[in-house]
């Protein structure tokens, strides 16, 4: 419980919690001027920790540095001091480091370069007056939202000319991050800083902390970097470790050394995002056979996926490891490679070709799929960060390449003009394009133009009809080479640049066209492909979701999307992908649905619909709570997409995001313990709940008791459910939704009714009912 008042604390007047630690909290607040700053209060003002407040104060009065947090004032209020610094508007690199891991390597590696350096500036400045931080971890250092590093908590800072005032053997700092020397009690110099600053570079690229997987035994060094991402460039992982020697002497000497040293290298990695799921496999790989036991990768994918990009991680990590590495691409490789596999001694295979393997060999599966529109925005933001409207180019060059990587980069780096991307109304195919139609016959043309020729997209039986021949096995293997992709039986092309490359192609595209239309009416499906069907499959799928009929909802809502690809219709995508994120989450497929939110949230950015593409904030905010299982980062996450809602959200007119981003807030504020949080974000909710059609009532009800129920206040939360279960009369599983929150109250069980039960196979029943007994981190008395 929080002592002292929430009102003003002395001329400050506090807005919301920032943060809160073991004895203080920082609130925003506002000065007498109306300007924003960060006050943090001691909570526990015993008199040990009052003097390393007051420490902390005389540190940031001294100090004037661009990469330190700036001392505004300091003061006491009701008997406990408090301290004002600038208020920084970003996110600490604890919160910031999820999002860094979804940018593409190139930039993430470049950053991670670049932090780094700018934190040795810091910390050579602290150094220069004899201060030591003594405390560097991500949570202490915040990124601007312009891209700056800023330091931040001196509460334990040592000054090195002043006698020590921490006892023999006592430990000080953060056991994740600290020095060994600081563990070990020991008397301290600048080099513990450059430990936290290689254990905080750590953190960065493997999104884990440093031994958080092993004990911290005298001389043991950390799991490499690159044992949980193979594609860390090998410099700046030896960067990081020396960084984080044992013994102080063989770190750098000194902060401007550690930054040379971060400078060499620039511009090695990867130019394409959403790769982690592949980087993890080969990680999984390379460990497996650390262990002493042979292992082959098996990529699979369509041409230009990146299968080359594959083995060149694979065999960077496994010459790291002294590994012996063999890749298969042809017949006349595979001998070899079988060979080793069966001699005994540990290695790897690559294998491109899919032969059967010899008895016993594990094998690790790789799909390497086509980029989504969130992935593909963010790598053109990477390589071309000047561009303008960048979702809606990167929704052009998606529908363009099909998300293909192959095909992505070569135009990115043919239109892109001092940093920004521009492409042209008429585009020049990349050379790889003629790779994808190397080697076709008469009759596989033949079929791609029935398909190139054709809306709404063909299924095979009207192709046969067309082409006069067995349609299976050659829509087999185009798929295979990702010219074409199948959608619920029916069949179009992957990328619209393939259209031109096939129509050019065809000895009498005339005559398909005119079988088409005399074969169309005797294979037609009664969906003709026009905006309103797809918009009507869009509500047929929701009424679907709702009701339980999940898999149902699904198909209509796959078709919707692709179709609406067809269409180039990025609005009706943006919707379709919305609902099916939807859909998902109910169904308990927290990571499938917040991609589809993510490709939702830039297609609106691209339209402009800016309300849709704040609902897709707070429902993936939503799912980083759902996922958080008491992991404070994600909690962090979820904040973060919430606080950049607010703003203007009083000038706006109430709409579905405004009412539910308060009542996910309320779940936020329970893990931050910020009672008076919750209470407004309550009241706020509250006050728009009749603002909200029936479905978003529900919603935002359900989120309001599974706030309370966390913190155990069982008749708030069943007066919420209350009116939840009001509100979802009409939707079948949104009712059962409340009925299973209604059951977690009194510990009965939740079983799925068997209308609902019907449509899902026993696997995600079984999900689905242990996801809605399950328990979120619960908080005490707040």
């Amino acid at each position: 419980m929080l002592t002292g008042s929430p009102g003003p604390i002395g001329v400050y007047r506090p807005i919301r919690l920032l943060g809160r630690g073991a004895n203080s909290v920082v609130y925003l607040c506002l000065d007498p001027d109306g300007s924003e700053v960060a006050l943090k209060w001691m909570q526990v003002a015993t008199p040990e920790l009052c003097q390393r407040f007051e420490r902390e104060i005389l540190t940031l009065e001294r100090i004037d540095n661009v990469h330190v947090v700036g001392h505004r004032d300091h003061g006491e209020w009701e008997g406990r001091p408090f301290l004002v610094m600038d208020y920084i508007q970003g996110h600490d690199l604890r919160v910031y480091a999820p999002k860094l891991h979804q940018r593409p390597p190139a930039e993430r590696y470049e950053q991670v370069r670049s932090m780094g350096r700018t934190l040795c500036e810091g910390l050579e400045h602290l150094h220069r007056m004899g201060l030591v931080h003594r405390d560097v971890k991500p949570s202490n250092i915040i990124r601007t939202n312009e891209g700056q590093i800023v330091l931040t908590d001196f509460g334990i800072v040592k000054d090195l000319d002043q006698s020590d005032r921490t006892e023999v053997g006592m430990m000080i700092g953060t056991v994740s991050y600290a020095a060994p020397e600081q563990l070990d009690g020991e008397r301290v110099d600048t080099r513990a800083d450059l430990f936290g600053l290689g254990a905080t570079l750590y953190y960065l690229l493997t999104l884990q902390r440093p031994y958080a997987d092993q004990e911290r035994t005298e001389g043991r060094p950390p799991i490499p970097p690159s044992k949980h991402e193979p594609g860390i460039p090998a410099d700046l992982e030896a960067v990081v470790l020396r960084l984080m020697a044992h013994r102080p002497e063989h770190r750098y000497s000194d902060a401007r050394s550690a930054a040379y040293a971060l400078e060499q290298g620039c511009g090695e990695g990867v130019p394409i995002a959403g790769r982690q799921d592949a980087l993890r496999k080969v990680a999984q790989a390379l460990r497996t056979a650390e262990s002493g036991e042979s292992i082959c990768v098996r990529p699979s994918g369509p041409l230009g996926a990146g299968k080359g990009w594959l083995a060149d991680m694979v065999r960077q990590g496994a010459r790291s490891r002294g590994l012996a590495i063999y890749e298969v691409r042809e017949e006349a490789s595979k001998e070899q490679a079988w060979a080793a596999l069966t001699e005994g001694e540990p290695c790897v295979v690559v294998d491109n070709l899919g032969a059967p393997l010899p008895e016993g060999v594990a094998v690790i599966e790789v799909p390497l799929v086509p980029l989504g529109l969130a992935d593909v925005r963010r790598t053109v933001v990477g390589i071309a960060p000047k561009t303008r409207d960048p979702a809606l180019v990167a929704d052009r060059l998606r529908r363009l390449t099909g998300g293909i990587p192959g095909l992505i980069v070569p135009l990115i780096s043919r239109y892109t003009v001092d940093s920004e991307l521009q492409i042209p109304e008429v585009v020049e195919s990349p050379g790889l394009v003629d790779a994808f139609f190397d080697g076709l016959e008469i009759d596989e043309l033949d079929v791609l133009g029935a398909i190139a020729l054709s809306w709404p997209p063909p299924d095979a039986a009207l192709i046969e009809a067309v082409v006069q021949v067995p349609a299976g096995p050659i829509l087999e293997m185009l798929s295979a080479r990702g010219i074409i992709q199948e959608s619920l039986g029916e069949w179009m092309l992957a990328a619209s640049l393939f259209r031109s490359r096939i129509l050019d192609s065809l000895p009498d595209p005339e005559g398909i066209q005119h079988r088409l239309s005399q074969h169309r009416n005797s294979h037609s499906q009664g969906f003709d492909g026009a905006p309103e069907a797809i918009e009507s499959l869009i509500e047929r799928g929701r009424q679907r979701g709702l009701s339980g009929s999940i898999h149902q909802a699904l198909d209509d809502l796959k078709r919707a999307r692709d179709l609406s690809k067809g269409l180039e219709s990025g609005r009706l995508e943006a919707e379709s992908l919305q609902r099916l994120g939807l859909v998902r989450m109910e169904l308990g497929q927290s990571i499938q649905a917040a991609e589809n939110l993510a490709d939702a949230t830039a297609l609106f950015r691209a339209v402009g619909d800016d309300a849709q593409r704040r609902l897709c904030h707070v429902l993936r905010a939503q799912i980083s709570l759902d996922l958080a299982f008491g992991s404070m980062p994600k909690v962090l996450a979820a904040l973060d997409r919430l606080m950049s809602l607010e703003a203007g959200s009083n000038r706006r007119q109430v709409d579905v995001a405004d009412g539910l981003m308060h009542s996910v807030w309320s779940r936020v504020c329970v893990h931050l313990k910020d009672a008076n949080g919750r209470a407004f974000r309550v009241r706020a909710a509250l006050e728009r709940v009749t603002a909200l059609d029936e479905e978003w009532q529900a919603r935002l009800y359900l989120n309001l008791a599974r706030a309370a129920m966390v913190l155990g206040e069982t008749a708030e939360a069943l007066d919420y459910l209350e009116h939840a279960e009001e509100s979802a009369q009409a939707f079948p599983l949104l009712a059962w939704w409340v009925q299973a929150q209604k059951a977690k109250s009194d510990g009965s069980p939740s079983d799925l009714p068997t209308p609902i039960r019907a449509f899902l196979n026993e696997e995600e029943a079984q999900n689905l009912e242990r996801l809605a007994a399950g328990n979120e981190s619960r908080s005490k008395s707040i």
